[in-house]
């Protein structure tokens, strides 16, 4: 775990400095999940998503006169596929993965989840594709579990490999507090007046890892990270989208979404054969289509 001061407050002139110390505990574990069936309930994603949510603290204490600032520490689902084989892992920081690691071995009791080495230096310095939300984060994906063929598509990924290529599908996951659902009810409310929501297409994919890295200093930033504009219609030119928004077939699943937990999501693509990357990205584009509905996940250019 590594310690240093990155500000310090002075109430007064005469007052003792009070200084602010990020803490960062940046191991991670790895470990293989080999499940016991071959498509696994999206329930059991659910509630693996809630215990992170849980093991999530707040990120500000006041310890030995110091104000500790203790970022979460993403955790990944990774799939990885080597020589005609698919492997499915969790890499987690060492600070969470008991408390992970005695879920997954709850939820999956015939399964077997071991700990492997790190794999992630056959891609380090290679390129990689990322996959971000096409419309603005109001809107849903289609998340009925039981229609699409999500993970039938992951594993077709094997079908296109290309000899001694590796290639690795990461999600990183970091919860976020309820302050989202502020903001998701704004959004909500400026769209049913008729105003225009849209993500700005041009922010550079290291800003976003940047973001990444510092959660909790994005939700106030929200609208501005995500480019959002607010273009004021006529009402009655937008009645037939606010129409399609209330009674389109995938609108209760938007809707829904702020009844749940929220997450920040980074999704990335890595090839060990960097003149493959974009190509698996493009197939692993179209196995995302099974997800479309008011929201789409699409290759950030």
């Amino acid at each position: 775990m590594s310690e240093k001061i990155i500000f310090a407050y002075q109430h007064s002139k005469d007052s003792q400095p009070v200084p602010i110390l990020k803490r960062e505990c940046p191991n991670y574990r790895v470990y293989r999940l080999t499940p016991d069936r071959l498509v696994p309930d999206g329930k059991v994603v659910e509630e693996i998503l809630m215990t992170i949510a849980a093991v999530m603290d707040n990120p500000l204490k006041l310890q030995d006169r110091c104000i500790v600032y203790n970022p979460f520490q993403p955790v990944f689902y990774e799939i990885l596929y080597s020589k005609g084989k698919i492997y499915f892992n969790y890499v987690l920081p060492e600070m969470y993965q008991d408390v992970i690691v005695n879920k997954i071995k709850t939820i999956y009791k015939a399964s077997s989840l071991v700990e492997i080495q790190d794999y992630y230096n056959c891609f380090n310095n290679k390129y990689y594709c990322s996959f971000i939300q096409k419309n603005h984060y109001l809107f849903s994906l289609n998340v009925d579990y039981r229609e699409n063929g999500i993970i039938e598509g992951f594993l077709s990924m094997l079908n296109n490999l290309q000899a001694n290529d590796q290639v690795l599908f990461q999600i990183g996951i970091i919860p976020l507090n309820d302050n989202w659902k502020i903001q998701w009810k704004r959004a909500y409310e400026k769209y049913k007046d008729g105003e225009s929501l849209n993500i700005h297409s041009s922010i550079p994919v290291m800003v976003m890892d940047k973001v990444f890295g510092f959660t909790e200093g994005l939700l106030s930033v929200m609208d501005m990270i995500l480019g959002e504009k607010h273009e004021q219609h006529k009402k009655e030119e937008n009645i037939r989208d606010i129409s399609n928004f209330e009674s389109g077939r995938y609108s209760r699943m938007t809707r829904q979404k702020v009844n749940y937990s929220g997450y920040q999501v980074q999704m990335k693509l890595f090839s060990s054969n960097n003149d493959t990357c974009y190509y698996y990205s493009k197939i692993m584009d179209g196995i995302f289509k099974v997800l479309d509905a008011e929201q789409e996940i699409t290759i950030n250019k």
